[in-house]
């Protein structure tokens, strides 16, 4: 019966495996949706906001397929966060225990995606930023007030900088936040499973 046990326990390099995959996983998963929340709320917020295809212009548009693209990838990374938690929990399940192949295939989609969703989230920053220092340069050398309304005063022609551009740069740059945390997890797991336990210990790793 002792033997029995034994032989249907997980050998210990699956159980740390086991242990960081769900540890590390709900760590990256809350931290996602920590810096992810902003992000997600701001385009729900947009949708909900009537715009005129034609004042977004190529670079506008461009930055708004990016911005989606890169919200697409983080809610992807959150949620492949969460899937390394049950990965974690079928490892130490001998009926359900993946493969060490599929393992890795599963880390390496989360790394590539989060890589994806990062050259995403830099491009509509980058787009962002560009725009707002187009603004600023327009300004008269010396001039501090950016839009100023008031009746006997000169109002420039231009859109003035507005606080719902900025909320869209701080979106941005928690996205990129949010990937760089998803990114951390799927090389620090893909680093730990990669590493192979000593000869001496004569373990079946991963069953395969």
């Amino acid at each position: 019966m002792l033997k029995l046990l034994e032989s249907n326990s997980p050998p210990p390099s699956v159980r740390r495996i086991a242990t960081e995959m769900r540890v590390i996983g709900w760590t990256g998963f809350w931290l996602q949706l920590f810096f992810g929340f902003i992000p997600v709320a701001l385009a729900v917020f947009f949708l909900f906001i009537p715009r005129n295809p034609n004042r977004l212009g190529s670079s506008g548009t461009v930055a708004f397929f990016f911005g989606y693209a890169s919200l697409i990838a983080l809610i992807f990374t959150i949620y492949w966060c969460f899937r390394y938690t049950k990965i974690g929990q079928k490892l130490t399940n001998p009926d359900l225990r993946p493969s060490r192949v599929e393992v890795i295939r599963s880390l390496s989609i989360g790394l590539l995606v989060n890589i994806a969703g990062m050259i995403f989230a830099v491009i509509v920053a980058m787009s962002q930023v560009n725009n707002l220092l187009v603004k600023l340069l327009s300004l008269p050398q010396g001039s501090s007030t950016i839009f100023s309304p008031t009746q006997g005063t000169a109002v420039m022609a231009r859109v003035p900088i507005t606080p719902l551009q900025m909320m869209g740069l701080q979106a941005v740059i928690s996205a990129i936040a949010a990937e760089i945390i998803g990114l951390i997890v799927a090389l620090w797991l893909l680093h730990r499973v990669n590493q192979r336990p000593p000869i001496e210990v004569k373990e079946n790793y991963y069953d395969e």
